[in-house]
């Protein structure tokens, strides 16, 4: 009866919080204009197999892009990113270009993500609802949740993947090369993976990426062209980085307000008492970078938001025991 009754609880709490990051999202969504790189998708999906992209469809920006950034950045014979995302939206832009309603496609792989990491955690860990209540501390992250861009695919792929390693399945295989060309850096988050599994097979997705950079090699003339795209938008990152900590007011204002200065506090016993979480730990540190070593755009927060509840499902299944054994020890000092 107690498993009973523990069960519905952690239903109902996981219910719940989809409801308040749905109802979130749908607020973010018709109050956010829409962004640069979301026009740039939808014009993608709309002249695919053509891969390419221009400044020229882009008219409003979320920031101050000088016109040389934008024609560096924005204009390539093949877009900087891997093209699944891109041929998934293909049937919905035909049916309408309009952002507002396209912004619930990534807002349902959000959801369906926290609905994996939850499944995920259940089959480890026995107090599931402690780990997912993270999802509705951390609020100011998950904004990033209604972005039409790459970033909604790869942290749906790699929720997926999670939970078929922790299943099992074999259709893991499958969901991995997905991931991988879903974005660039999803190729980090193969680390993680990896280490849950302990398969470096996995690790072989990665050649699916052979036949995308290769063209883009084909069409720029430089077998290094993917970092000669990504350089004209360094300086832009780096000044909006500089803006947001440009005191030490701002940077501590700043990390509380995305909720990752708590985050990371909390998850620094992880690195010094639970040291065999090597799947947990490398995907926090990798979740880090993606955010941190860019601009900190709240789309780049996402698999921050996946490491919160799998870093805390280490605390919850570990913790009890660990402190049982320090008591027993203290005792049998004391005797």
């Amino acid at each position: 009866m107690q498993r009973f009754i523990r069960k519905w609880i952690s239903v109902i709490i996981l219910v719940v919080i989809l409801l308040i990051v749905f109802g979130t999202l749908i607020s973010v969504n018709f109050s956010t204009p829409e962004g640069s790189e979301e026009t740039l998708v939808t014009n993608l999906a709309l002249n695919f197999p053509q891969y390419s992209t221009s400044s020229s469809w882009v008219t409003s920006y979320h920031f101050n892009y000088t016109s040389q950034i934008l024609e560096d950045a924005y204009t390539m014979p093949v877009w900087h990113h891997p093209p699944l995302p891109i041929i998934l939206l293909i049937p919905f832009v035909h049916m309408t270009t309009n952002v507002y309603i396209l912004r619930f496609i990534p807002i349902l792989l959000f959801l369906i993500s926290i609905v994996l990491i939850y499944l995920s955690i259940k089959r480890t860990t026995r107090g599931v609802s402690y780990c997912i209540i993270p999802f509705i501390i951390f609020m100011d992250l998950y904004k990033g949740a209604s972005y039409l861009y790459h970033d909604a695919f790869m942290t749906f792929f790699f929720a997926l993947s999670w939970y078929l390693i922790v299943k099992g399945s074999k259709w893991k295989y499958a969901t991995v090369v997905a991931l991988v060309v879903s974005k660039t850096p999803a190729c980090l988050l193969l680390i993680p993976l990896m280490l849950k599994d302990k398969n470096w097979k996995l690790g072989l997705s990665i050649l699916t990426l052979v036949p995308w950079y290769a063209a883009g090699v084909v069409e720029n003339g430089s077998a290094i062209w993917l970092f000669h795209n990504w350089a004209p938008m360094q300086s832009f990152a780096y000044a909006h980085m500089g803006d947001l900590f440009s005191s030490t007011k701002n940077f501590f204002l700043v990390l509380a307000s995305q909720g990752a200065f708590f985050y990371t506090i909390l998850m620094l016993p992880v690195f010094a008492v639970f040291k065999k979480a090597y799947a947990e730990i490398s995907l926090l540190l990798i979740a880090l970078l993606l955010f941190y070593g860019w601009a900190c755009i709240t789309y780049q927060a996402l698999p921050m938001l996946l490491a919160l509840p799998l870093c805390m499902a280490v605390y919850v299944d570990k913790v009890p025991g660990f402190l049982k054994r320090v008591r027993n020890s203290l005792e049998s000092q004391k005797v």
